[in-house]
């Protein structure tokens, strides 16, 4: 009934349809299963309900042990869907499904690595079509295509496809894409270095290349955002853990200095427009002011009008002075070995509900959490001194203590 209802022009349709998905993958009931991806690959299904029904699939089942389930002939319709599907959400939604559940065995997989490889090499082709081959290829362990793969981590070629082929080296189970990343990150694009710095933190081999990088400087320690050095210093490995704490304590360590340099800002004459300006620069990717003009994931900072100059100061250049209640980072390890960082947005008996910085919320199943912890920090970083000088910091001020 609900995808009979499905409307593709409102996104809460789709959100449902993913999560009820989700729920029928988690319960790894096979016949409803096989039914909802049958429908959904099915080229004469409309309606735009058939991604998101595939994603919620893919959702429900990551981190289940599906080997024991009959679903070889599913894993062959996915692999034609993947490659002869009109539908763009409908090739992405099988691609996350075979992700989960694994390609088959045999001649049918070696079949479509190879047509992959054609198709990602055809220069002719759409890039995005050309970096769906790519990421099929990185469905399977790609050591042999290795080369391959470089060779498409080029400049002239286009990002999608380069973006692509990072992440299917990175299904290598070694170092090899870390020593790729290292050697070629002068060259690497903001783009790439971001994927590529997400594949260190596959297995404590990389993770220990990423710190020999940064302390060799090979990889700049300012390349190294606040949430990945937070997952750094928060490591499983006690070594690795240690490592990067004293890695990262020498920049984040110095604070009052900072703050004690930065309170000639209090005396010099702030403009409201101006830090409205700055607040929307650095602040709104995080923070709200009384419910406008920004993402609700930090305090909403309408709260912070009434403070004391020197206090509003302080909290901004030291983020972890004090951390509001409910607004405290939290890491949360999932059955299948997945990290998921952010703070908690809801909870309910049966599942908890995180968001990122970036506003996106990610519901997670009580019954896959394996640990759940508060890394006792700020999800604010320290640093913005670095793009807020002590004029803009005064406008700032200006702007947040302004009464409306």
């Amino acid at each position: 009934a609900v995808l009979a209802r499905f409307r593709n022009d409102e996104p809460a349709y789709a959100s449902l349809v993913q999560r009820l998905s989700a729920m029928a993958g988690a319960s790894q009931d096979v016949v409803t299963i096989q039914r909802l991806i049958a429908r959904a690959t099915s080229q004469s299904s409309t309606g735009g309900w058939q991604g998101p029904v595939l994603q919620g699939l893919a959702q429900g089942l990551r981190g289940k042990n599906t080997d024991g389930l009959p679903f070889a002939s599913l894993r062959s319709m996915l692999i034609t869907s993947v490659f002869n599907h009109t539908s763009a959400p409908v090739r992405k939604g099988s691609l996350d499904l075979l992700r989960v559940m694994g390609l088959p065995d045999g001649n049918e997989t070696n079949v479509a690595i190879e047509k992959s490889r054609r198709i990602a090499a055809d220069l002719r082709l759409d890039p995005r079509v050309r970096a769906e081959a790519v990421e099929f290829i990185g469905l399977a362990n790609p050591v042999s295509l290795a080369d391959f793969l470089k060779s498409l981590i080029a400049t002239g070629e286009a990002l999608p496809v380069q973006v692509a082929a990072l992440r299917a080296l990175s299904a290598i189970p070694d170092v090899t894409v870390s020593n790729f990343v290292i050697e070629r990150w002068p060259t690497l694009t903001p783009d790439l270095r971001d994927v590529g710095l997400d594949t260190f933190f596959e297995s404590p081999e990389r993770v220990k290349l990423l710190l020999d990088a940064i302390e060799s400087d090979a990889i700049p320690q300012g390349s190294v955002d606040f949430y990945r050095s937070v997952r750094l210093r928060t490591n499983a490995d006690v070594t690795l853990r240690n490592r990067a704490r004293a890695i990262f304590d020498k920049r984040d360590g110095g604070r009052k200095k900072v703050v004690d340099a930065y309170k000639t800002a209090l005396t010099l004459s702030g403009d409201v427009t101006k830090g409205e300006g700055v607040f929307k620069r650095n602040c709104s990717t995080c923070h709200q002011v009384r419910g406008q003009l920004g993402v609700p994931y930090g305090p909403d900072l309408g709260t912070v009008h009434n403070w004391p100059p020197e206090s509003i100061l302080a909290h901004i250049l030291d983020p972890n002075l004090s951390i509001s209640d409910g607004y405290d980072a939290w890491e949360v390890t999932l059955s299948n070995g997945e990290t998921i960082h952010g703070i908690i947005f809801t909870e309910t008996p049966s599942a908890l509900t995180l968001r990122n910085a970036g506003g996106q919320e990610t519901t997670i199943p009580r019954q896959d959490i394996v640990s759940l912890k508060t890394m006792g920090m700020s999800t604010m970083p320290t640093g913005l001194e670095a793009q807020i000088d002590h004029q803009s910091m005064a406008d700032l001020l200006a702007f947040l203590r302004r009464v409306e």
